[in-house]
């Protein structure tokens, strides 16, 4: 079929060539061959940032050939289609003469362009990554005839190390790409890509490229729509890091801890400020975490050491139904403090404490100091050793704490 393609391909060429057809400043031709197509119809959408706009249509011939020439005034993102499930992304700028070929039974993913450096790398890319996919298609195959393996196991970690691979050269083969194509209308399609359920480049670790690409693109296209668009979105990126570093400045040790009101189990409200002259340790978690689940053992332990002592364990939960939460915190026996809202991961307080991930430790002092924050329950208890045991003297020798 590759071949195929090639072959129609140059046929294209010299054919068009033969024409000695160019566009004028303000126009952009297209014209190209798709083979097994029964007089289809090809549309030519106007991508817009929130929409997209009719433009024009092509009849394939008995030959599958077709031939177009377009006004244009400014750089357009195109969306090439059959039908709404059967499309490509080209790019069509003022002065490009853009040949494209394929196949029609496979419209979308065996086609060819040429003559539009943009949508060359945007058809780079996407070729690139279906091999990606094929990839990560061959280990979903593979561990389907092996999950009932006797070292299934090890066999699915295996499998696990090699898509982290896979997944990590993706970021880096884009990365790369757009970086060696800054001035290329045609990364803009390729910054907004998702690979699996992820970002192929999230916008917080790829700011400073991002934003180094918006403002390239910018000094070239200074009235393009998505170029703005991608400005916009850096814009809100680069406030969302600040409030996160002021965020993570105002939970820092030595801070005050912010005060907040939450319902218990019935229903009534307990405020933080309510504790003041005690030490705190606030818990934050979710019934359907696995990972809070594994730290309740050692939860449960400290809170026998060190409840007695007159630390106050008060438990946040993000869940959305009660029932669950009343049902583990019952069968776990939590027997302190336990709030929540029931208002999932959009609970206010998940905000007002940058909480982004689960389990989450805060102690709190008599003042209402943030002595220590982690995310790990170990990492709290060397403070309240040493705010407990390390200057105590043992009331007797039997007492002593063995280090």
């Amino acid at each position: 079929m590759r071949k195929i393609i090639t072959l129609i391909s140059v046929t294209i060429l010299l054919f068009a060539c033969g024409r000695k057809n160019t566009p004028g400043k303000n126009e952009v031709i297209f014209e190209g061959r798709f083979i097994h197509s029964r007089a289809h119809v090809i549309y030519f959408d106007i991508i817009h940032v929130d929409h997209t706009e009719k433009w024009d249509s092509v009849v394939l011939n008995a030959n599958g050939m077709f031939y177009l020439k377009k006004k244009i005034q400014e750089p357009y993102f195109l969306k090439v289609y059959l039908n709404d499930s059967t499309f490509f992304t080209i790019v069509a700028k003022p002065g490009d003469h853009i040949y494209l070929s394929g196949s029609i039974p496979d419209f979308k993913n065996a086609y060819n362009v040429s003559g539009s450096p943009e949508s060359e790398l945007i058809h780079q890319y996407l070729t690139h990554t279906k091999q990606q996919y094929a990839k990560l298609d061959s280990i979903a195959i593979f561990w389907e005839n092996h999950k009932y393996d006797l070292r299934k196991m090890r066999i699915r970690d295996s499998l696990d190390s090699i898509s982290k691979i896979i997944y990590s050269s993706q970021e880096k083969y884009t990365a790369n790409l757009v970086r060696k194509n800054m001035q290329n209308l045609g990364t803009l399609f390729i910054v907004y890509q998702y690979f699996g359920p992820y970002p192929v480049l999230d916008t917080k670790t790829y700011l400073p490229l991002l934003d180094s690409l918006a403002k390239t693109l910018l000094s070239l296209y200074p009235r393009n729509e998505h170029v703005h668009h991608l400005l916009m979105k850096i814009k809100k990126a680069k406030l969302a890091e600040e409030e996160q570093q002021q965020l993570a400045k105002r939970l820092s040790p030595g801070n005050p801890a912010p005060l907040f009101s939450l319902p218990d189990k019935n229903d009534s409200l307990i405020s933080l400020d309510k504790f003041k002259g005690r030490y705190v340790l606030l818990h934050f978690w979710a019934t359907w975490s696995p990972t809070s689940s594994k730290e309740l053992r050692a939860l449960k332990m400290y809170h026998a050491t060190y409840a007695q002592r007159g630390v106050v364990f008060i438990s946040i939960a993000f869940d959305y139904d009660k029932n669950m939460w009343e049902k583990v915190i019952n069968s776990e026996k939590l027997n302190w403090i336990q709030l929540c809202d029931f208002k999932y991961i959009d609970s206010p307080i998940a905000k007002l404490y940058g909480i982004k991930t689960i389990p989450q430790y805060f102690l709190i002092d008599p003042q209402g100091i943030i002595v220590s924050k982690s995310n790990k329950l170990d990492e709290i208890g060397p403070e309240l050793y040493k705010i407990f045991f390390k200057y105590m003297k043992p009331s007797t020798p039997g007492d002593s704490i063995q280090s």
